[in-house]
Order: structure tokens, then C-alpha cells, then sequence
């Protein structure tokens, strides 16, 4: 098969999962390009897989900007489509492609550039359940987007000949009808090649790993210094992670007794950590899922609290509401999680589980039975 996947970085976790399933499409001989921007070419260049570069004047930004006055989801999206449907119909064309990829963000667009070519396509959901009659209303996940959802992304994704949920089905509200095209494979989980700080696989106590949004959010600050201030007081190392991590430590935080970097692939954290401490990106839970480590959480919007949610009912994390958020709601919560046997239990229950599942390997298999 010949496939194109759509992606953008402005929306942090949702291409990755996307890229897990091109990158296993081309280990299985198919031929794959990606059309991204500037950053997701730079994270695929030693991938083997062909890039396509969004142009300029076309990225998700552009319509973002545009649109953020109005604060109408729906509008940056029905617009963004429009502008490029065009231009993406005639890179998949020229690529020959037989199918097209498309992330969440994204939905709107690729089904509108797959409609416009005459391609089918593939939504690979990068988190829990996104469709028809969700167990879980999605306003009390993501209270901001729950009318855009209804509105543009649950009606372009209807058109998607397969819907992939990238999460463990577990750790999901699995809708009792869940419709016959969509399939739950496990997480899929990518990060670009990086090398791992030396200091990180030395002899010492375990890591807290505090990671903070690839995409910036606001107060972000207050998560990583009252974060780094409880752990302060426990036998361990901290390492804060995140684009805008260091300078979101004010000075009196003791910088020399904690790491700070932009980026770490956070597996070689994981395998030696006692806890992970973050927003609640689904990436980065089912990291820690995958590794057992227990979690204490602080939702500061967009799915995280759908997410939240989730790994605390699955009695692997405490969450700390954002308007709670101060060095003692965090410390309590990580004397909780560190101290209760039941949630240590359950981790590692579950990192058996997920460590069985091949997520990427399941998603080429179901694309290669409907496409090929």
C-alpha cells in the first residue's frame, strides 16, 4: 500500500500515535509519507519514512490565530479545512496514496482532503473513546470542546472507514456498542530518537519524573514548583521534563538538586522512577502505565481531565484538581500514592497487562485486512 499520514505539532500528542502506525507500515514494506510541519519532519528524519512539508501559509496556526478572538473551535476548524483540502487532495494524488492517516485534531481536515481525492481513511484516536454514544459524556472530559465535537469532529470522523483507539481498553469507558470499525489496540506510544543523560542510569534513589506539556499551558509554573517543593522532602532524585522547564523553576527551588531538560525519552526514566508527577497527557500516563509507576496527576484541560479521571479509577493514580493545586494538596497526594500498597499493586498489575499488548503491530494488521 501506498499511505500518507496527516499530522501538525501545535497540538502536541496526537501525532505521535500517528506516527507509531507509519513507522510499523514501513517496517512491513509498505511505502509511507508524512505531511507535517517543520517539527514533525525534524523528528522523523532518521526514520526512514518521506516527509512533505506543510507550506507556510497553510499550517493549523494560521487558522488558529484567526479564529482565537472568537474562541469558536468549530470555526478554526471548518476554516482550516477549507484552506487546505485543495492543496493536501493533490500531495495525496501525486503520492499515489491508498490511504490516508489522520490524527484527532486533524479529523476535519483529512476527511475533508479524503472526500475531495476519493481516498479512504484511518482515525487514530490518541486517547480514550471519541465516537457515537460514549459511555462517558465528552463535556464532563472536555468541557471546551464538547460542542466541537459535536459539531465538526464526531461528523467528519463518521466518514473514516476505520477508527483506531490508541489506549488500553481498561484504562477506558468502553461504550457497550461500540461500533464495528472501531478497534482498541493498545497504547501507541512514539518519541524520536534522543540520548538519555548519563546521570540518569546512575546508581541512586529512584526518579520522580515531573513532566510538564509539550505544548506550553498556562500555570503550568505552579504544577513543577510546588511539584519539585513536596519532593524535596522524600528520598528521591527529581527530574523535571518539559519545553519551557527550566524556566518555569523559580530561583528558590534549589535548581542544584534537581534536573532540569527540555527533553528526556522518558522510558529510561520510567524503568528506574517511584512516581510520575504530570498534567495528565495520555502519552505520558500510559508510559507510566507501561512501566508501573504510580502517578499523581493535576488536569489542566483539553483531555486531561477525561484522563485524570481514568487512571484514578483505575486506582493507579491521585488527582489534584488544578484550583487545589499548592505544595500540600501535591504533597498529600504523593504520600498517598508512594505509601498505599493497593496503588503500587495495582500499577504493576497493569504494567503486565499493557507490556502484553502490540499496539502498532494490531493497527497495521486491522489496515492491512480492510485495505489491502
Amino acid at each position: 500500500m501506498r499511505v500518507l499520514a496527516m499530522t501538525v505539532s501545535q497540538f502536541g500528542g496526537d501525532w505521535p500515535p500517528v506516527i507509531a502506525v507509519a513507522m510499523e507500515l514501513h517496517r512491513r514494506g509498505h511505502e509511507v509519507s508524512v505531511m507535517g510541519d517543520a517539527v514533525v519532519l525534524e523528528a522523523i528524519k532518521d526514520s526512514g519514512l518521506v516527509g512533505i512539508e506543510w507550506p507556510e501559509d497553510l499550517l493549523a496556526q494560521r487558522f488558529i490565530d484567526d479564529a482565537a478572538d472568537a474562541d469558536d473551535y468549530h470555526a478554526i476548524h471548518v476554516a482550516w479545512a477549507r484552506g487546505v483540502e485543495r492543496y493536501g487532495a493533490k500531495v495525496a494524488h501525486d503520492a499515489r496514496a491508498d490511504v490516508l492517516l489522520g490524527a484527532l485534531i486533524g479529523v476535519v481536515v483529512t476527511n475533508a482532503v479524503a472526500q475531495r481525492a476519493q481516498i479512504p481513511w484511518v482515525f487514530i484516536n490518541p486517547a480514550y473513546y471519541v465516537g457515537p454514544n460514549p459511555a462517558r459524556p465528552i463535556a464532563l472530559d472536555q468541557p471546551l470542546m464538547a460542542e466541537s465535537f459535536e459539531r465538526s469532529l464526531l461528523p467528519a470522523m463518521a466518514h473514516a472507514e476505520l477508527v483506531l483507539h490508541g489506549t488500553d481498553p481498561d484504562f477506558d469507558i468502553v461504550p457497550d456498542d461500540l461500533p464495528a470499525h472501531h478497534h482498541y489496540v493498545g497504547p501507541l506510544l512514539w518519541t524520536p530518537s534522543a540520548e538519555t543523560p548519563a546521570y540518569v542510569t546512575e546508581d541512586g534513589p529512584p526518579w520522580a519524573l515531573v513532566a510538564l506539556s509539550t505544548m506550553p499551558m498556562a500555570d503550568e509554573a505552579d504544577l513543577a514548583n510546588a511539584a519539585v517543593a513536596a519532593l524535596l522532602e522524600h528520598d528521591v532524585r527529581v527530574l523535571v521534563t518539559g519545553t519551557e522547564a527550566r524556566s518555569a523553576l523559580t530561583d528558590n527551588m534549589k535548581r542544584d538538586m534537581v534536573h532540569v531538560e527540555p527533553f528526556v525519552p522518558h522510558d529510561a526514566v520510567m524503568e528506574r522512577a517511584a512516581l510520575f508527577i504530570s498534567h495528565g497527557g495520555h502519552g505520558g500516563v500510559m508510559r507510566a502505565m507501561l512501566h508501573g509507576v504510580p502517578m499523581v496527576l493535576v488536569p489542566f484541560g483539553r483531555d486531561q481531565v477525561g484522563i485524570g479521571y481514568r487512571a484514578e479509577r483505575l486506582g493507579i493514580a491521585k488527582v489534584v484538581p488544578k484550583d487545589a493545586l499548592n505544595v500540600d494538596s501535591v504533597d498529600r497526594a504523593i504520600n498517598a500514592v508512594l505509601t498505599d500498597p493497593a496503588i503500587v499493586a495495582a500499577s504493576q498489575r497493569v504494567a503486565a497487562r499493557v507490556a502484553m499488548m502490540s499496539p502498532a503491530t494490531e493497527s497495521v494488521r486491522l489496515i492491512e485486512a480492510a485495505f489491502e
